[in-house]
């Protein structure tokens, strides 16, 4: 989704405050400067290896019917294979079940990409942000994943209660 954000207010200044808040070394509209990712979540990884990880965490530490929630059914045909792996493997499965194990008792999610969605409203962080200011002005174009950022510009107008989002 290509999304396009003007903002505006009767001072320059507070113009250019907003656009230093928003933005980042990596990027001229950072989602992480608005609602930041806990630093736990950046690491996790999302998908088969994530559940089998979880899974076999947690049946080795008898966690199993304790936390039944965290494992994705999706990815249940992957448990059926860990009798097969060698002992490397396994201890790499651990970790990575431990890891995001540890990620849920922290944030309440095992992985990024679902704290993304419910916090950011998409998967990714803006990607080709680009902003333009002019006098009372900037305007900010970035692209999304699937869908556009409606919660994060709320949160952004809590912030900046003086200034006019469109």
């Amino acid at each position: 989704i290509q999304n396009k954000l003007v903002v505006k207010n009767e001072s320059s200044e507070m113009i250019d405050k907003f656009i230093e808040f928003v933005s980042s070394e990596e990027t001229d509209f950072d989602f992480n400067k608005i609602t930041p990712m806990p630093e736990i979540l950046r690491d996790t990884i999302e998908g088969s290896e994530t559940y089998t990880g979880l899974y076999y965490y947690l049946k080795k530490n008898n966690l199993l019917e304790e936390y039944p929630q965290l494992i994705d059914k999706v990815f249940t045909s992957a448990f059926d294979n860990i009798e097969k792996k060698t002992c490397g493997e396994l201890n790499r499965l651990y970790e990575i079940g431990e890891h995001h194990f540890n990620a849920y008792k922290e944030t309440g999610y095992v992985s990024w990409y679902k704290w993304c969605l419910e916090n950011w409203g998409t998967k990714w962080d803006a990607m080709n942000a680009m902003v333009y200011s002019q006098n009372n002005s900037a305007i900010f174009f970035f692209q999304t994943a699937w869908d556009g950022v409606p919660m994060l510009i709320d949160k952004l107008h809590e912030l900046f209660p003086n200034l006019k989002f469109e």
